[in-house]
């Protein structure tokens, strides 16, 4: 099992825009994915895709506000997080930021359990395990 870290604050994947030129993806989203991306090839280095299939856990932890009280901060921390952004949306900038790096394709990706939870400080969380 491979697992690794993304400190900062998850970044949900923007919907395409259509442009001059046609569509394209949101600036915010294509950094956040190279930086994905390059968590994982610094902890990993040049260590080839797999292209078994896959369980993937992913666990986002969502900042709090600054402006939160102290009881409010240990009230909530730990606790599902059901604001925005989608949980759908950050796994698939997270996934998409992998891609070519951990896996082939993410097409392998068999089992998939996701977890969005209150945290004092934003960082995602994600485990890959190869299954026969």
């Amino acid at each position: 099992m491979k697992e690794i870290t993304i400190d900062g604050t998850p970044v949900a994947k923007g919907r395409p825009r259509l442009g001059r030129y046609g569509t394209y993806t949101p600036k915010k989203t294509q950094e956040y994915e190279e930086y994905v991306k390059a968590c994982w090839v610094s902890k990993y280095g040049g260590i080839q895709p797999s292209e078994q299939p896959l369980e993937v856990s992913i666990v986002f932890y969502m900042p709090m506000g600054k402006s939160w009280t102290k009881r409010k901060t240990e009230e909530y921390k730990g606790r599902l997080h059901t604001n925005k952004p989608d949980i759908d949306n950050l796994v698939k900038a997270v996934l998409d930021g992998l891609n070519g790096v951990a896996y082939k394709d993410d097409k392998q990706i068999g089992t998939l359990s996701v977890v969005k939870r209150w945290a004092v400080v934003g960082k995602t969380e994600v485990w890959i395990k190869e299954v026969e």
